[in-house]
């Protein structure tokens, strides 16, 4: 299964994602387009290292693609509309979009949405996930994105939601993540239900 976890914009939250992800996945190998290597470089402070492969070139992506297609694989996109991010989501079963519940973030994932839908015509078979990042712990009205989402039939909100939790921050500070450090914690129980959600949705 290949997973991208992507957006045209950045700051939304698609290392810590990835990164929180990675644990609960067997055979797994980790993708970094990021410019930022933000993966890449938590990785070096942890004991047990994810296995991280960069890319700079399309060429570069086919060939870690081809050489793992036996793998579970995670892409952490950059956060641009790129050449290359755009044939990691084509080639992918699984893209996975954090979104924000404020109006300028729902405006720049309504601007991918158009990305999306040219890439949909690549490879039809594309899941598309929205998933609700870094929300306030209280916070109950999604309703302008639910109706964004409900206007395309490729589209899907995902039930489950990350909020937004010290345990993020802290287990990354660690070189760690909420699962590994604590099961039981609400942050954990948040990356859990998603990673049910993924395999629910990949089997669907």
């Amino acid at each position: 299964m290949i997973i991208s976890i992507a957006h045209s914009k950045g700051g939304c939250g698609k290392s810590l994602l990835t990164l929180n992800l990675a644990p609960l996945f067997k055979d797994l190998v980790l993708i970094d387009l990021d410019t930022q290597n933000s993966i890449s470089q938590i990785n070096q402070f942890r004991e047990r290292k994810f296995k991280i492969f960069q890319a700079k070139k399309q060429e570069d992506l086919f060939n870690i693609l081809d050489d793992n297609e036996d793998k579970n694989i995670i892409i952490d996109c950059g956060g641009i509309d790129s050449d290359i991010n755009r044939l990691a989501v084509v080639n992918s079963d699984i893209i996975i979009v954090p979104v924000k519940d404020n109006s300028f973030e729902i405006l720049a994932f309504q601007r991918y949405i158009k990305v999306i839908e040219k890439l949909i015509e690549k490879n039809p078979d594309l899941k598309v996930l929205a998933l609700l990042n870094n929300v306030h712990a209280q916070s109950k009205d999604f309703e302008r994105l639910k109706k964004l989402v409900n206007k395309y039939e490729f589209i899907q909100l995902a039930k489950s939601i990350i909020r937004t939790r010290a345990d993020y921050a802290n287990c990354l500070e660690l070189g760690t993540t909420v699962f590994e450090k604590d099961k039981t914690k609400k942050a954990s129980k948040e990356i859990q239900k998603l990673y049910k959600e993924i395999k629910d949705l990949k089997n669907g």
